[in-house]
Formats: C-alpha cells, structure tokens, sequence
C-alpha cells in the first residue's frame, strides 16, 4: 500500500486516465518515496487488472522489483553529479516500443545532482519522448533544479514522518495496515467490553497471528497508540496518529498511566511465558483493573 496521500492522488489520477508525463517530487526521503513510487509504478504498468496482491501472472511486478524490465529504469548515481551519458543511454533504452508495457517509466533520484548539461539533455527527452513515457524527478528541494525542468513537470510533495513505526518494527506498511485492522477491533473491545475482550484474545490474536514476535509487535503497537494520548494530554493538542482510537481520550492521565505500564508489563511476560493464552488473559484482567 502506497503511503503517501500525494503519491495516492498520483495512483487516483492514472486510474482515471488523468496522469501528466512528468512530475517532480520533493521529499524529505528519498529511500521511502521510491518504495512508494515502485508501488504506484507496478500499478501504472500492469498489463492486466492490477492487484497489490500480486500473484505474478503477467510477471511485470517481479521483473519491476528485479530492475530487470527494459520498459522501466531508475538513475542514480553515488557520484556527486548525474552525467549526460547516463541521460543518452535512457534515452537509447527507450526507443524500442515495450511488447510488455503500455508506457515506459524512469526515476531520476536525487534530480538535484543533474547537472546543466545533463538537464538539458533531459529537456530534449522531456519534450519529444518516443512513444508514452512517464518520468519522476525525485529531490529534496525543487529550487535545487533547473526551471526548464521544473516547468515541463507536475509538482508533487511527499513528506514523511521521521521516526515511522513501519521501520521501528521493522514491518512492512502492508503488514502494519494488517495489525491496525485487528487492534481497532480489539482496542476498542478493551476499553467497552472487556468480557468480550477474553473471548477474542483468541479470535482477534491466536488466529490470526501465529508468531510470538507478531504478539509482541501487536502489543508494542498498543503501547504507542497509549502512549499517543498521554502525550496528548500532556501537550493538550491532539496529534494525527491514531485517530481511530479515540476513545481512549476518556481515560484519565492516572488511568492511561496504569494500562501502559500493564501493557509494557505483556511485551516483558511475552518473551518468556509458554502460556500465551493465559498471559493474554491475565492482560485484560489488568487492564480493566486499572480503571478502576
């Protein structure tokens, strides 16, 4: 899943048939646009009806990930400038019409490092494509470019956040979109309903995630969401993260203090105790305790 809401409206765009051939992103991570620029890449390029459950049918999806598909290039350089050859030999790539794809694609990273002479060339490319070509100029400041590339492009923002719990957690986005499905049914059932709560320690958890580790991500994630509105309290503004938790703005700093150090307390026992399914319910005994 693309995480950007920019990068989205990118992906919403082309469904719509409304995609321009060139845009400029300027981000504060490079690294995590492109992961989301590979996500919307294998959707513009599909060849079928694209799925992010990709079962590899059409294959362009794996030969994307392999940078092993002729239609789709990414330049990059560790060097402190992009030459014109590496400009010239994009450009020579993409003169054969793809039998594949219906369009080609190139990223540029670090569009900051073209230099006057390889821009320039770029221009040309920019300008006279040989046949559908889509292009993203990938920088961390627009005004680092030349203006003959910046006007011919679409300008777009991605900004990330800095410390992501996706890469805390070392979780892909999709699998922590998987985790927030089945903590807004549980959190939800703790703060309500904490009977049910006992019954969908197994239904919610045991099922579902097989893993200790996964256990303890999905409680670890818990204690963020907690820790999200003590500090709410704290600072008395709201934050963006986790707004579909926001029940738990009913709880008092004293009460938040309590669960938390019974939530942490779970992600210590998780490590060590065999019975998971007791730990699990000796966990909503705690936690409706601290209520009280």
């Amino acid at each position: 899943m693309i995480v950007n809401d920019n990068i989205k409206m990118l992906a919403l765009k082309h469904r719509e048939s409304r995609l321009s051939h060139a845009f400029l992103i300027e981000t504060n991570s490079q690294s995590k646009c492109l992961e989301d620029l590979i996500k919307l890449i294998k959707e513009i390029m599909c060849s079928g009806e694209f799925s992010e459950e990709c079962k590899s049918e059409c294959n362009i999806c794996n030969l994307i990930d392999k940078r092993n598909l002729p239609t789709f290039r990414i330049i990059e350089t560790s060097d402190t400038t992009i030459k014109k050859d590496q400009v010239l030999e994009l450009k020579k790539d993409f003169q054969s019409k793809s039998l594949h794809t219906n369009c080609s694609v190139y990223v540029i990273m670090k569009a900051e490092r073209l230099t006057r002479i390889s821009a320039n060339t770029m221009l040309k490319f920019l300008e006279e494509p040989d046949g559908q070509v889509i292009g993203f100029f990938v920088c961390e400041s627009r005004e680092s470019l030349l203006e003959t590339i910046k006007s011919r492009c679409q300008i777009c923002v991605a900004t990330y956040k800095e410390n992501d719990i996706t890469e805390e957690l070392h979780i892909s986005p999709e699998d922590y979109e998987k985790y927030l499905d089945l903590l807004q049914k549980y959190v939800r059932l703790l703060e309500t309903n904490p009977d049910m709560a006992f019954v969908n320690n197994k239904k919610l958890i045991l099922e579902n995630l097989k893993e200790r580790i996964e256990i303890e991500i999905f409680f670890k994630i818990i204690f963020k969401i907690y820790s999200s509105y003590l500090n709410q309290w704290a600072n008395k503004k709201d934050e963006e993260e986790f707004q579909e938790f926001n029940y738990i703005k009913d709880n008092s700093t004293k009460v938040l203090v309590k669960k938390l150090k019974v939530i942490k307390d779970i992600i210590q026992k998780l490590k060590y105790n065999p019975n998971l399914e007791l730990t699990l319910d000796r966990f909503v005994i705690e936690m409706r305790r601290a209520n009280e």
